[in-house]
């Protein structure tokens, strides 16, 4: 906040995932957004550092997040990933089904221990955040 003006978001959650048979835990980032008007102050950059520090305290494996830019993201160690993942569909408190797709385009992690990201089946054992 900055004179009572909200000038970033972030949801951050928790989860175990299944990268291709194996146990992950994870923080899932969701929701991330800067007041247009504050964009060029690093604040993004910034609640990057501040999770991944909090995650580190916490022996989290990886930072995981969908985005359709890349740029922040990369920026701040994110890579994408070319996994299938399969996911929990809710919309409006209903479940729709499950969806099980490759979502390479969007799909991005940062390692943040010694576990190697695998190749295979993605299940976030959920919803995507």
């Amino acid at each position: 906040y900055e004179q009572q003006k909200l000038l970033a978001h972030m949801a951050v959650s928790y989860r175990e995932i299944n990268t291709s048979g194996e146990v992950a835990r994870i923080l899932g980032i969701g929701a991330f957004c800067v007041d247009p008007d504050f964009q060029s102050r690093q604040i993004a950059s910034t609640l990057l550092q501040t999770v991944e520090a909090a995650a580190c305290a916490t022996h989290i494996d990886y930072l995981v997040l969908i985005a359709d830019e890349h740029g922040l993201y990369k920026k701040n160690g994110f890579q994408l990933q070319e996994n299938t993942c399969r996911w929990l569909m809710i919309n409006k408190q209903q479940t729709l089904g499950v969806g099980h797709r490759n979502i390479s385009e969007s799909l991005m992690v940062k390692a943040l221990g010694k576990k190697k990201w695998a190749t295979g089946l993605v299940d976030f054992l959920g919803p995507i955040f």
